[in-house]
């Protein structure tokens, strides 16, 4: 794979992660209003996902950049 190809996966890596975690708050504050236990299943799931595209991304970044991902602080914040 090209330097791109990986960049290009690290971001759609951390795009996946991001609406994950907001789709799993939404759906914990969902459990906590109605107490379904599937709400806080479902909750713990994309959590889980958001957290394996989460290291997706900071090892493609990883992978692109040639070096660890927070060598800057540009890349780090």
């Amino acid at each position: 794979m090209t330097t791109e190809s990986w960049a290009r996966l690290s971001s759609d890596a951390f795009n996946l992660a991001l609406f994950a975690y907001v789709a799993a708050m939404v759906a914990s504050f969902a459990y906590l209003a109605f107490r379904r236990e599937r709400l806080h299943t479902v909750a713990t799931v994309i959590g889980v996902v958001g957290l394996v595209a989460n290291g997706v991304s900071i090892v493609t970044r990883g992978i692109a950049a040639g070096r660890t991902p927070w060598g800057n602080m540009y890349e780090y914040s």
